[in-house]
């Protein structure tokens, strides 16, 4: 008798043959200029999207073709197999990025976990934490930006040894001086945050000083002397004077 797990693998192998002979298809999608014939029950039974689609009362719930907009066909099949056969194809993190992106798109929830999990077991390094954050919060990947955040901020000085910190958004950087858990030298870590402000003043239009100031989290605020020479005198010292306080 094969094992419940063979079972399941049987049970995939045989949904994906549908997918593959087309056979009994009620639903054609049309992707930029490729095709794909599915079925109903079983895309709406995987993804929230198409269970909103062909049960409520759009237009589409009748039809027989649709047309998927904001998003590339390759994109797509990738969805779809994923949706017949269970089996992601993830190569890379970048695959797993763009493939967030689409299983957040069209509610798949299993999807959506397994790229994170993929990202995290192979993609966030100290080198990359940054680039993913930032990608994160462009896609309203919440739970992916907060395990990002929680990464960079366990991790905050030896990810600010690399450059790429010094383009990581301003709100996300913010968010991790001030969330009170960073366990760092307040000396190394004040030189960090002078080093990103000094990158990205011109950026904002702003002196470095006044964005240095807005971004210093309490515990380094209020070490009275750089708060004294930041609140009395801010135009006549450098963030390196300030440094040697």
């Amino acid at each position: 008798m094969p094992s419940s797990a063979q079972g399941l693998s049987t049970l995939w192998k045989d949904i994906g043959k549908l997918l593959t002979s087309k056979q009994f298809s009620d639903i054609t999608f049309f992707v930029d200029d490729k095709e794909f014939k599915a079925h109903k029950a079983i895309v709406s039974a995987r993804s929230s999207y198409f269970e909103s689609l062909f049960k409520g009362q759009w237009r589409e719930s009748s039809q027989d073709q649709i047309v998927i907009r904001d998003i590339d066909s390759s994109s797509f099949e990738r969805v779809i197999n994923y949706l017949y056969k269970n089996t992601p194809n993830i190569d890379c993190p970048n695959d797993a990025l763009d493939l967030y992106r689409s299983a957040q798109y069209f509610g798949i929830d299993s999807l959506t976990w397994t790229c994170e999990n993929y990202i995290f077991s192979k993609g966030v390094t100290i080198d990359s934490v940054c680039s993913l954050w930032n990608c994160a919060k462009e896609i309203k990947a919440d739970h992916l930006a907060e395990r990002c955040q929680k990464f960079f901020v366990e991790n905050f000085l030896d990810c600010c040894s690399v450059s790429d910190y010094l383009e990581l958004d301003k709100d996300l950087f913010k968010l991790a001086l001030t969330a009170g858990e960073i366990d760092a030298d307040s000396g190394k870590m004040f030189e960090r945050i002078t080093n990103w402000a000094k990158l990205n003043a011109p950026k904002f239009e702003v002196a470095e000083d006044e964005l240095l100031f807005e971004l210093l989290p309490p515990r380094v605020l209020f070490n009275q002397k750089i708060k004294y020479a930041l609140l009395m005198k801010p135009k006549a010292l450098s963030p390196m004077d300030l440094l040697y306080l």
